[in-house]
């Protein structure tokens, strides 16, 4: 028999991921990478509120080595989106391979679920990550950095040391603009 803590744990991760499903705005779009020409925001704003996550040990670099990156590229992803998380597989793809250049790849969530999937996901260990996730409780980030808001498919921003943009675009979908992201940080 299925103790009252675990059905309503159940219950609610279930629920989760219809909302999630029905929330995700996976469009497909014409967009791949965003010139900085054609960028109004000129940096991104890191809000106060955002939390540090670590379930894991071992990652590619600490939050303090990963503040002072001269490069850094950030992603926003609704962790309580399931089609969302199984994307981490592919960021955690591309976080290893721009290790190799040192730099950071900052996941910043956000939630409709208080982020119960995603935690409930680490402890099982149903999911791994190199890096820390930094979660966004109060929508902060994304109020705060309207270019990725406005955009669906822009997915990455990369941007210097103090946070200016010096690239975006659809690196999970675009081979084009993965591309060009890597030879934006090979020559910044």
């Amino acid at each position: 028999m299925i103790s009252m803590k675990k059905y309503f744990l159940i219950k609610a991760i279930c629920l989760s991921m219809m909302i999630g499903i029905l929330a995700c705005n996976n469009q497909s779009g014409e967009q791949q990478t965003i010139s900085v020409s054609k960028i109004s925001q000129v940096a991104l704003t890191i809000p106060d509120e955002i939390k540090i996550f670590a379930p894991f040990e071992n990652y590619l670099m600490d939050s303090a080595k990963i503040a002072s990156s001269p490069l850094k590229v950030y992603v926003s992803v609704n962790l309580s989106c399931p089609s969302c998380l199984e994307k981490l597989a592919s960021w955690k793809t591309i976080a290893q391979e721009l290790s190799k250049s040192n730099v950071p790849l900052i996941l910043v969530g956000h939630s409709e679920d208080k982020f119960e999937l995603i935690k409930y996901l680490c402890k099982s260990k149903a999911i791994a990550f190199p890096y820390p996730f930094f979660l966004d409780k109060n929508g902060a980030f994304l109020a705060a950095n309207k270019i990725i808001n406005e955009s669906g498919e822009l997915n990455a921003v990369l941007t210097d040391g103090s946070n200016n943009i010096l690239s975006a675009g659809d690196i999970l979908n675009f081979p084009e603009a993965k591309s060009a992201l890597f030879k934006k940080i090979k020559n910044p």
